[in-house]
């Protein structure tokens, strides 16, 4: 939850919605701040924080599985838009089951806007770039579909998806049946967001690609490789890597 209140009301708030306990993000200018409560069955640990996101490690009671949630308030100054991307990034493991809930302020694709100024695919680049890059799975939304509102009418409305939940491969086979439930709109400009669970499996062991050397002395080793590098990919130079390098690891694995 992003909020503007200070610090002992949020804590107030907590006792009274019943809370066990609480971590808050001050504020900085216009930038409301960050707000996260959890009760005691939940064993979650604040990894980092920031104005822009809340990482944690979860494991529900009763069950083994740890994985990483990421509570997201995405820059809404697209100046500074490149960082935020850069940070998720950053604190994100590829090796640990993740999601990434919360308001993006960006959307992926042209279904994700209606209304206002025509769709640029430079809207949605670096959302597409980072989905892509992780191997990131949308997870199915239930309720309105849009999650912003700019509450004007006619003409002017714009309706956009900014809300939403992504998931890695690994925390989805966990969660096969989760899915986001979006609220109706009320005082706020965005839609609340409920991440259903729906239910808990536990994970199939997952195969660890390793390269081998004797591959080398093989005489087709090199023109495989090849092909795969050689694949035209669009986007970030960083990204382009990463899918030449999956391309890579799929041929070898045959």
């Amino acid at each position: 939850m992003d909020t503007r209140k200070k610090k002992k009301y949020m804590e107030g708030l907590t006792r009274r919605m019943g809370f066990d306990n609480v971590h808050y993000v001050e504020p900085q200018g216009l930038s409301g701040g960050l707000c996260l409560w959890w009760n005691n069955k939940v064993n979650l640990v604040v990894n980092k924080s920031s104005p822009n996101f809340v990482d944690v490690a979860v494991q529900l009671e009763g069950s083994n599985f740890i994985w990483q949630s990421i509570f997201v308030y995405g820059c809404p100054n697209q100046k500074n838009r490149r960082d935020f991307w850069n940070q998720l990034h950053d604190i994100s493991s590829p090796s640990i089951p993740c999601i990434f809930v919360g308001d993006f302020n960006s959307i992926a694709s042209q279904d994700d806007k209606w209304g206002g100024a025509d769709f640029s695919f430079s809207q949605a680049r670096d959302m597409h770039n980072f989905i892509e890059f992780r191997e990131l799975m949308d997870l199915e939304c239930k309720g309105p579909y849009f999650t912003w509102f700019n509450k004007q009418f006619g003409r002017v409305a714009i309706l956009e998806r900014l809300d939403r939940a992504l998931a890695s491969i690994e925390w989805k086979e966990a969660f096969p049946k989760a899915y986001v439930l979006n609220e109706a709109l009320i005082e706020s400009d965005h839609s609340p967001l409920v991440l259903c669970l729906d239910g808990f499996q536990t994970p199939k062991k997952q195969f660890s690609f390793k390269f081998e050397a004797k591959w080398m002395l093989h005489s087709e080793c090199q023109a495989v490789t090849s092909s795969a590098w050689n694949q035209q990919i669009i986007g970030s130079p960083m990204f382009s890597i990463m899918k030449k390098l999956k391309f890579c690891r799929i041929v070898l694995s045959k």
